[in-house]
């Protein structure tokens, strides 16, 4: 094939033959500008395809078929079937294939069908388009989650599929299920759990989606839709499925539920009352007066903003194929998914590191109170054990020193209400945060075994803290894992890609 113009190929022939026809296309200074817009008045579409499909022809199967048609076409072994292309693959199915009438709890539908011998037997069914051959038991549940949903209506249908290949991934609508929809319900049940257990917050204001998406000066109030509109995201995904992955869908929703419980507890810690002239503080909660949670709580609300924008951008560009407003080709979507997934986890891993931080704040409030036990219980070497004492053998609330008097008020019963929610890592982890009568006029005093028993219960509150600790941070390597193990298969697709094409142009 010669070429003889800038936009068309000829045969060779003499006289020349143009393969491609000439197209209004041509006049234009750049026609792949325009390719993706509708400029019917410049481009003749129809010619346009007309010269791709001379091109790169697509073999369907069914009228245009790939040459080399294999030796053992007619009655193939699954081992054999497996090697062949795709195209040959396709018009197997189309020549041998039966057509099944199939059911589910949507309704009816069709297929068509085939069964190559084995062993193992293979089923391999044609997709609603007719454009590809799916073999069972090469699927993974990324490649289901790349299928329509009438294709993954035929596939949850499919006895073959709902015995074999829906226990060995623990996907749904499994063996003992009505369908799809009834599984689609009980994960909406979940969802909608998670949401009325949102909107029963009483810092929740309703009717305000509209005011949240607009201004975003009104996040900081209207939080709580943060998290309602990601579960209209996955409500809306869960419509356009057929079969489901329960486990990676309740790993979602428990992350998500999680992320609101944290940014409720520290948005709502109980507020300290400060102490006058005649009283004491109540519930103190923090050393600091509060300064370090609410510190945490704008952190935790810009990280659920990021998480936010991030899951809406992913929605969108799945929906539109544009991203900012302009279309994406492939590449760029591997990119933009893959820049998206490393924030998503940069985004979560600062959360971890933040709550990391708290505990080792609270900790050290602990440790502060533990110290101030072992000087009262020294007291008792000179005092004997039969001695009451008062915390640290002050004589007088006004003897207390400022940095002692915000620690012991901390953990001081009688400042206490009852309704009083605790540190948010406490609330969290359900630490039992040790509780005695210290302060006062005047000031308690206790014998050795109400003290022993107190610091006792103060040891092991704080290696429950500790252990916790080490959880976060375990969470926090994992995390970072993760993140480039995601950097480096959207790299690698990008690379592999780059490869194909400079091999198509060589």
């Amino acid at each position: 094939m010669t070429t003889v113009g800038p936009h068309w190929a000829t045969q060779n022939r003499d006289p020349a033959q143009p393969v491609i026809q000439p197209t209004p296309g041509d006049a234009l200074e750049r026609p792949y500008a325009a390719l993706s817009v509708s400029a019917t008045d410049q481009l003749d579409w129809a010619r346009v395809s007309a010269d791709a499909r001379t091109i790169f022809p697509v073999f369907d199967g069914r009228v245009n078929l790939m040459p080399g048609r294999p030796a053992d076409f007619e009655n193939p072994s699954a081992a054999s079937f497996m090697n062949w292309h795709a195209a040959h693959q396709l018009e197997y199915l189309n020549t041998h294939g039966s057509l099944r009438t199939l059911s589910d709890d949507i309704g009816d539908l069709s297929a068509r069908v085939a069964t190559v011998p084995g062993p193992p037997d293979l089923t391999v069914f044609l997709t609603q388009d007719g454009r590809q051959a799916i073999t069972l038991a090469t699927l993974r549940p990324t490649d289901i989650a790349l299928l329509s949903l009438e294709d993954q209506r035929v596939l949850a249908a499919l006895p073959e599929f709902v015995d074999t290949i829906a226990p060995a991934f623990n996907l749904r609508p499994a063996v003992g299920d009505a369908g799809p929809e009834a599984v689609r319900d009980a994960l909406k049940a979940d969802i909608a759990e998670i949401r009325t257990r949102i909107e029963a917050s009483p810092a929740f204001v309703p009717d305000r989606q509209a005011l949240f998406e607009s201004d975003p000066a009104a996040r900081r109030e209207l939080y709580h839709y943060f998290f309602l509109a990601q579960l209209d995201i996955l409500e809306t995904r869960l419509d356009r499925m057929a079969i489901f992955e329960p486990d990676a869908i309740n790993e979602l929703l428990a992350g998500l539920g999680e992320r609101y419980l944290r940014l409720e507890r520290y948005q709502s810690m109980t507020a300290e009352i400060p102490a006058s002239d005649s009283t004491l503080p109540r519930n103190v909660n923090t050393s600091d007066g509060g300064t370090s949670v609410a510190s945490a709580a704008e952190i935790f609300l810009g990280v659920e903003a990021r998480l936010y924008d991030i899951a809406r951008a992913r929605f969108d560009l799945a929906e539109t194929g544009e991203f900012n407003g302009r279309p994406a080709d492939v590449p760029q979507m591997i990119f933009i998914l893959q820049s998206l997934a490393t924030r998503a986890s940069e985004a979560e891993a600062e959360g971890k590191t933040e709550e990391l931080n708290q505990n080792n704040i609270l900790l050290k409030d602990y440790s502060r109170m533990q110290d101030i036990l072992n000087r009262t219980l020294k007291l008792f070497a000179d005092r004997g054990s039969d001695a009451e004492v008062s915390v640290a053998a002050y004589g007088s609330l006004a003897e207390v020193s400022p940095e002692d008097r915000a620690v012991i008020s901390m953990f001081n019963e009688g400042t206490m209400d009852a309704a009083n929610t605790f540190h948010p890592v406490e609330s969290e982890r359900s630490v039992l945060r040790p509780l005695l009568d210290m302060l006062g006029t005047p000031m308690a005093t206790h014998p050795k075994d109400v003290w022993d028993r107190f610091s006792l219960n103060l040891g092991e509150a704080t290696q429950q803290i500790g252990r916790d600790s080490q959880i976060r941070m375990q969470e926090i390597a994992r995390m970072n894992e993760q993140k480039n193990r995601h950097y480096e298969m959207g790299s690698n697709v990008l690379s592999r890609t780059a490869e194909i094409i400079r091999s198509i142009l060589i």
